[in-house]
């Protein structure tokens, strides 16, 4: 909560934040839900259910066409998100496995 204030006070007051998030200027308003979202947690909000087919709006400034592809390799996708976020863990266990060996061989 502390980090979602001190954003929101160096943000300026016309930016319309995601209401996710909370931290991450948002991009597009759902046409169903009435929330305004930034790209990757509309994505990850509605990539099932009743909610994957509800349609967005680019907020005023925005435009769809400069959002990133959903198509290119993944990125700006929720499958993309899940990925990284998988590595990231992956990485965090194998380093205290690495230093556990790297001292039983070493001393």
């Amino acid at each position: 909560a502390a980090a979602a204030a001190a954003v929101a006070a160096a943000t300026p007051a016309n930016v319309r934040m995601c209401v996710e998030c909370e931290d991450v200027p948002a991009v597009v308003n759902c046409n169903s839900c009435g929330d305004d979202f930034c790209f990757l947690c509309f994505r990850w909000q509605h990539k099932k259910g009743a909610r994957a087919s509800h349609e967005v709006t680019a907020l005023p400034g925005i435009s769809l066409d400069d959002l990133p592809p959903l198509d290119r390799d993944g990125i700006g996708t929720t499958a993309h998100f899940e990925k990284a976020f998988r590595d990231l863990q992956q990485a965090s266990a194998a380093a205290p496995a690495a230093a556990s060996a790297a001292g039983e061989t070493g001393a």
